[in-house]
């Protein structure tokens, strides 16, 4: 199964690459974030392609955008289980009903998630990663 059809909503992902998404595999892990829920963790993993994958919508390329970054949103993660330490080597990802997979090149670090549901963002940007692209906000401290 395509890892576009386990996107909530699924046709959101396939609208955007005319139905042809590009592989989860040769990106950047920028961040992860975690916020507890009573239904479970939601997990956030923001990631990139750090050259634009080729089937990207045309109009990307007209204006000059060079990389795409992907913020995928884990709802309800139930368990979590991580293994090594993410250096900053390429990741790849598998998707399935349930569960995702997230492993560094060179199997040093991995990560699975079980989960309800994925939502995907996407944001093309030139590729600098410090002044463009998605930024999470800063933690507050409320109490």
């Amino acid at each position: 199964m395509a890892w576009s059809l386990l996107i909530t909503p699924p046709r959101s992902v396939d609208a955007i690459f005319d139905g042809k998404p590009p592989a989860l595999s040769a990106l950047r892990l920028l961040e992860t974030r975690s916020r507890p829920t009573e239904a479970g963790e939601n997990v956030a993993l923001l990631l990139e392609w750090p050259v634009l994958p080729a089937c990207a919508p045309p109009k990307w390329r007209a204006k000059g955008h060079k990389a795409l970054q992907l913020l995928l949103t884990l709802h309800a993660s139930t368990k979590i289980e991580k293994n090594g330490v993410f250096s900053g080597l390429p990741v790849s990802i598998e998707l399935s009903p349930g569960l995702l997979a997230m492993k560094q090149d060179g199997g040093s670090a991995s990560m699975t998630f079980n989960l309800v549901s994925v939502s995907a963002q996407f944001r093309p940007y030139g590729g600098d990663s410090l002044h463009e692209g998605i930024h999470f906000p800063a933690f507050r401290d409320d109490a």
